[in-house]
């Protein structure tokens, strides 16, 4: 009996210490339970829907400054004579990466 820790595979978060955690046959006094007996995945799920919007915004957030260098590069590269943005299809390029961003 005891506890197991294992340490979860991410994206991108290799900073964080995200892991899995196993109690096997362990006993938990009564005045240490956080919450109700054997609701404890409920806790956990309720907090899922604060941890979706953080993410969305983060995604959107990320998305915006890749779009902004994305610009400022064209601003500055130079192809057939004229700038990046100048061409026409570039332009429509950064239109839709706009507008799928909003």
């Amino acid at each position: 009996p005891g506890i197991t820790v294992r340490r979860m595979k991410t994206q991108g978060w290799w900073s964080s210490n995200t892991a899995f955690i196993s109690f096997d046959d362990v006993r938990v006094p009564r005045k240490n339970l956080i919450g109700k007996l054997n609701e404890g995945f409920k806790a956990i799920v309720m907090n899922f829907n604060h941890e979706r919007f953080v993410l969305a915004a983060m995604a959107n957030r990320f998305a915006r400054v890749c779009l902004h260098d994305a610009i400022a590069y064209g601003r500055v590269r130079k192809t057939f004579g004229k700038r990046l943005v100048d061409h026409q299809v570039i332009r429509h390029k950064i239109a839709e990466m706009t507008r799928l961003i909003e």
